[in-house]
């Protein structure tokens, strides 16, 4: 991911995944998951953080985005493209850049 993010060129190298407390998600105002089983955790886990939460791909057809974590270069590229196309919806929602 972080190759196909620098061909358009986004830094990712300093980006590392952390798990979703309320420590560090009480300071965001939106919340955007990869697959509905993340809604239902945190439902249940921080529910007071369910109505600011939702599904990255909600303007693209609000479809799980499948994790790349062990699988190939195709598998990873295809996910790539439907994060940026998720978040190129969102920017476009939120009054930002759509390119």
């Amino acid at each position: 991911m972080i190759n196909f993010a620098a061909e358009d060129g986004i830094d990712l190298s300093l980006h590392r995944a952390s798990r979703l407390s309320k420590a560090n998600a009480d300071k965001y105002d939106l919340i955007l998951v990869m697959e509905d089983a993340h809604l239902k955790e945190i439902a249940i886990r921080l529910p007071h953080l369910r109505a600011r939460s939702m599904l990255m791909t909600q303007w693209v057809g609000g479809h799980d985005l499948a994790d790349p974590i062990d699988e190939d270069l195709t598998f990873n590229r295809k996910t790539y493209e439907e994060i940026k196309l998720a978040a190129a919806a969102w920017a476009q929602k939120l009054g930002g850049s759509h390119g």
